[in-house]
């Protein structure tokens, strides 16, 4: 494992790490200490927008919809 140091703007450079961990400029890490010797940094999984905006869309009420689904149903078995 390489060692890196701290600049003097508190930033630690990943590029010597960066092609054994896969990591790209945007990648976003949650920074985590385990103890004052020990910080992790994990990443954060980011979703696919358009899948995100698939399984939650905003203009939706969730409630109304379900209300909706149940009038359909009665309607019809009731027929």
């Amino acid at each position: 494992m390489p060692i890196v140091e701290v600049d003097e703007e508190y930033k630690i450079p990943l590029k010597r790490v960066s092609d054994g961990f896969n990591i790209k400029p945007t990648d976003r890490f949650l920074l985590r200490a385990e103890t004052k010797e020990k910080i992790i940094l994990e990443r954060i999984k980011q979703k696919d927008s358009l899948m995100e905006i698939i399984e939650k869309p905003a203009h939706i009420n969730r409630e109304r919809m379900r209300q909706n689904l149940k009038k359909l149903e009665e309607e019809l078995w009731t027929k």
